[in-house]
């Protein structure tokens, strides 16, 4: 029996039925774009068979609802293993169209500076900035998603932010945290924050202050340091590449891309020798 057969024959007692009846609405309506929501039909399978299960006396009168999730569960497991075989490919294609070769194998691939991590419980992937460095969340497993979905992060990322305007923020969050001095070595996050705290200060004045997440404002500073790096080099920026004992906690460094291809450094600290 299909599942439209089975929500019209159930009984119209909302409060014994309601909940079971609009959940099975719920999947019929993802089931559309099955293999795009697999994501969103595994939670709902597990709620219908724990709303429905073989101890639940609407079970006992509905046979046709416990063989129907059967069936559907095998299904979705068919469904899953397309997806698995075709993810891949797929993504490749509608990347490549955009700029960015993808590389790596499952359950991560690269991106350029993205890793595209995939979950095949759950069919979720997690996108992240650098070798997992900063998270920039979840979209489902889904190409065109994934696609769309990196597509603006890449357009966002460092933000609007002219190489003359980054030097001028960078020096004086440094500045200010050596009191005016030059050649001493400051924490990498710490120049960090105090940019940070900076910008706010001058947004607040100005009336546009925008809230990002410390993954998004880790981002974009670390890709600035990248793509500006020739001129902040010569106005007399360097990097300490951090030693190990400064890779053991997150507050402690900071991953900087040394292409697009993805390769990069870990730093730690900040030197600011002159300014030009």
């Amino acid at each position: 029996m299909d599942l439209e057969r089975i929500i019209s024959n159930l009984p119209r007692d909302t409060e014994a039925f309601g909940p079971l009846i609009d959940l099975l609405k719920d999947i019929r309506g993802l089931d559309q774009k099955r293999p795009e929501n697999l994501c969103r039909l595994l939670p709902q399978v597990s709620r219908l068979k724990a709303l429905a299960g073989q101890g639940s006396p609407r079970m006992a009168w509905y046979p046709d609802v416990r063989q129907w999730l059967a069936l559907y569960e095998k299904e979705l497991t068919e469904a899953g293993a397309w997806l698995k075989d075709t993810f891949g490919p797929e993504l490749e294609g509608t990347l490549k169209d955009a700029g960015l070769p993808l590389t790596g194998h499952y359950p991560e691939l690269k991106a350029g500076v993205f890793t595209i991590a995939l979950d095949f419980s759950t069919y979720r992937t997690t996108l992240w900035y650098g070798p997992k460095q900063e998270r920039f969340g979840q979209c489902p497993m889904w190409p065109a998603t994934v696609s769309e979905k990196l597509a603006r992060i890449r357009h966002k990322l460092g933000g609007p932010v002219t190489a003359e305007g980054f030097r001028n923020g960078l020096h004086e969050a440094y500045m200010s945290l050596t009191e005016g001095k030059n050649a001493v070595p400051v924490p990498i996050i710490h120049v960090l924050e105090e940019l940070v705290s900076l910008e706010a200060g001058h947004h607040s004045q100005a009336g546009t202050v925008k809230g990002k997440s410390t993954s998004t404002k880790r981002a974009d500073f670390s890709y600035n340091l990248f793509r500006f790096a020739g001129f902040l080099i010569s106005a007399g920026l360097q990097l300490r590449v951090a030693s190990l004992a400064h890779t053991r906690r997150r507050g402690d460094f900071l991953w900087v891309p040394d292409s697009e291809s993805g390769s990069g450094t870990v730093y730690s600290h900040v030197v600011w020798r002159s300014i030009g």
